[in-house]
């Protein structure tokens, strides 16, 4: 299967899906939600070669949320767009990833994965047989000990074998595979901010490629951890006008991702805090980025920012509908937020009052340093 490039193009009247390159394929399916009965449901699919595509468009009362590949009776590529996105929409995959001497490492991925995936199970296997033999009291406490000592000493070899790796591929097209799996494993590494930005401006394009390729970060990791690169997306608000906050991140030098709700007393309490922080480090680079979860209008949500004095930036973004936001982030509960530098990268999560006040102190005077 060779897929180089999927358009979905919507007008008024009409979806079409061109594509270039695609190999075999079975068919298609495209799910949308329906804003009057709050559900997904399937409103097109059929066969689908290659060919352009016209479809009549239920836009009116849906919008659309999932574009689904099917090859050979399997899901080989699915796309969430962003809800309520108008226009065009360019999904592109490249055919295949190459090393530094050209060599296709598609097939060496793919040994990774299967490889780390045997190696990190071998080690649940040995954890969960020991929480069993310790919960049923089946071994001695010296048998205990020592199975415990067995499965530490395991997770350092992983850990070691797993850092060699990353060592060794930091700077090809398989560094953002692992340390995107090493996130997932909940591994500690020993690489720094710079070591992180190199990697990530050096392989840029397959990253965004590898993101695709493997649901990145769609659902295989969207439980951030500190220190993982935070995506880069886009959300629409007041009147469909695009929302970037990447330029943000990057403009300034810690931005602060808060999550929260109009009926939430701690988010309310949250923001007073954010307020004080805001008005004393704006000039140093410190920037909040608000998303209110309420379900609201554009003019509802402009009035709740006017009302709590939000005067940093904000967008709103009902996390129950399927959308860039409840995919990219687990939002289960309010106040939350998540800390990043200008490099991209989470330096802290979910801190809150002096806590958040003493990390945003520090990391300006370290700066100054």
């Amino acid at each position: 299967m060779v897929l180089s490039s999927v358009c979905i193009a919507q007008t008024n009247n009409e979806l079409s899906i061109t594509s270039s390159e695609i190999g075999k394929s079975n068919g298609y399916r495209i799910k949308a939600y329906d804003s009057i009965s709050n559900s997904l449901k399937v409103i097109a699919s059929g066969p689908f070669n290659g060919n352009p595509l016209k479809i009549d468009n239920p836009f009116k009362s849906v919008q659309l949320a999932e574009f689904t590949l099917l090859i050979n009776d399997t899901i080989e590529y699915m796309q969430f767009p962003f809800i309520g996105e108008a226009g065009n929409l360019n999904i592109n995959k490249e055919q295949q990833l190459y090393d530094s001497n050209q060599t296709p490492i598609n097939a060496k991925l793919d040994e990774l994965k299967r490889d780390l995936q045997k190696r990190s199970w071998s080690i649940r296997t040995l954890e969960d047989d020991f929480q069993h033999y310790f919960m049923h009291r089946l071994h001695s406490e010296q048998e205990l000990w020592t199975e415990r000592n067995n499965i530490i000493q395991k997770r350092k070899e992983f850990t070691d074998y797993y850092t060699a790796l990353i060592r060794e591929h930091l700077h090809t097209p398989l560094g953002p595979f692992l340390l995107k799996q090493s996130t997932m494993l909940k591994l500690d590494y020993d690489f720094s901010e710079e070591d992180m930005l190199e990697e990530f401006e050096v392989n840029k394009a397959n990253y965004k490629f590898l993101k695709s390729a493997y649901g990145w970060p769609w659902h295989l990791d969207n439980i951030f951890y500190t220190r993982s690169i935070i995506p880069d997306f886009t959300v629409r608000q007041n009147g469909d006008i695009p929302f970037d906050f990447y330029p943000i991140i990057y403009k300034n030098e810690l931005t602060l991702l808060e999550f929260w709700a109009s009926w939430c007393a701690p988010c309310i309490q949250a923001n007073k805090d954010i307020a004080i922080l805001y008005n004393q480090y704006k000039d140093k680079g410190f920037a909040p980025v608000s998303f209110n979860v309420d379900r609201m209008t554009d003019q509802s949500s402009q009035e709740l920012a006017k009302r709590f004095n939000i005067t940093w930036a904000s967008t709103y973004q009902d996390m129950s509908v399927p959308g860039i936001l409840s995919r990219v982030f687990t939002v289960t509960s309010v106040p939350v937020n998540y800390l990043v530098n200008k490099r991209g990268i989470i330096v802290a999560k979910n801190l809150r009052g002096d806590e958040l006040k003493n990390f945003v102190t520090n990391y300006f005077t370290t700066l100054q340093q």
